[in-house]
């Protein structure tokens, strides 16, 4: 899967932009994510800072109007616009080499995924429960099956490499995992038995406990 980014450039404010860019910033710098120096070619933080800086300049000298200063403006916004940009292809490409922390990495840089749909299975749901560290698993019911929950935790190599735990067995479709840690990528998968045969375990799910 290969992840987006929503940056919502275009609806914010000048001022949003100074203070989106800076927090960006600020989380990616605290993040050990992104310790390693930007490959080129994209922008370090610090020349990122430097853009946001001008920018927050520009948008100063504005306010006491001509049309230079709005000339200015309108550059710098540009400037700002495609340092972002070359700094969200730069988080995505650190998501997408470390797939099993992909969600993890994105949501440390202060960006936002964008909403699209997963290649999930249809009758296999994951999501945060309502308390914080819990995570609801609901799978299509059949009659007179027994559901197999598993849970699996990682942080480096592949799908293929995973470590399963079973979590719960028995007559119900649905079923809540309490004492999850919040900020750590979780994945699951079922299996139904059926006349005492078991099928084949689901593609694994994953989610980033809040």
């Amino acid at each position: 899967m290969r992840y987006q980014i929503n940056l919502g450039l275009r609806q914010q404010s000048v001022p949003v932009k100074i203070e989106t860019g800076r927090s960006i910033l600020k989380k990616m710098g605290d993040s050990s994510f992104f310790a390693a120096p930007n490959p080129l070619p994209h922008p370090t933080l610090a020349s990122v800072d430097t853009v946001i800086d001008d920018l927050e300049t520009a948008y100063q000298q504005k306010q006491d109007g001509g049309k230079v200063a709005t000339q200015m403006l309108k550059k710098n916004v540009l400037a700002y616009n495609d340092a972002i940009i070359e700094l969200a292809h730069y988080v995505v490409d650190v998501a997408n080499a470390n797939p099993l922390q992909a969600e993890a990495i994105i949501i440390a840089s202060g960006m936002k995924m964008k909403h699209f749909t997963k290649a999930v299975i249809p009758d296999f749901l994951v999501k945060n429960g309502k308390l914080s560290g819990t995570v609801k698993l609901r799978v299509r019911a059949t009659k007179r099956a027994v559901y197999i929950f598993e849970i699996s935790t990682a942080t480096t190599g592949s799908l293929n490499d995973l470590i399963w735990k079973t979590i719960s067995i028995g007559s119900k479709a649905s079923v809540i995992i309490m004492g999850l840690t919040p900020g750590t990528t979780y994945y699951f998968r079922y299996a139904k038995v059926i006349k005492n045969v078991q099928d084949d375990f689901s593609d694994a799910m994953h989610i980033v406990v809040v």
